[in-house]
């Protein structure tokens, strides 16, 4: 009989402090871009394409030259070191010799923000 009691009182403070479910509104639709997707995203920016924050221009990165040549074949050919955001110029010494660097085309790598390394004078003055 006690044992009951017992129960029916905590019962009862259980009844007191639970809180009733909450109903919440939906939530509104977001909006629509006017903007049109594009069948061709680099995968470097495909992560980056659903972020709110607008990403900077992505560089075409190429592991061999002639690919970087095909890519742009009116533009100079640089070697840039990604970790750096630094790039070489064909005359430079260290154009095309580490590990981490890759080819890619003048105009986009100025764009995406790289600079011309102070190791080499290279081809033009800034």
């Amino acid at each position: 009989m006690m044992f009951r009691s017992l129960v029916a009182a905590a019962l009862a403070i259980m009844a007191c402090t639970v809180a009733p479910p909450t109903v919440r509104a939906a939530a509104p639709a977001p909006a629509v871009s006017a903007v049109p997707a594009t069948s061709a995203v680099p995968a470097a920016s495909a992560a980056s394409a659903s972020s709110a924050v607008p990403a900077s221009p992505v560089l075409q990165q190429f592991l061999k030259e002639d690919d970087a040549h095909k890519y742009c074949p009116h533009d100079e050919v640089v070697y840039v070191i990604p970790s750096y955001k630094v790039y070489f110029e064909k005359d430079e010494g260290l154009y095309g010799t580490t590990k981490q660097g890759r080819y890619a085309c003048l105009k986009e790598a100025d764009l995406a923000g790289y600079r011309l390394s102070d190791y080499g004078h290279g081809l033009r003055n800034r």
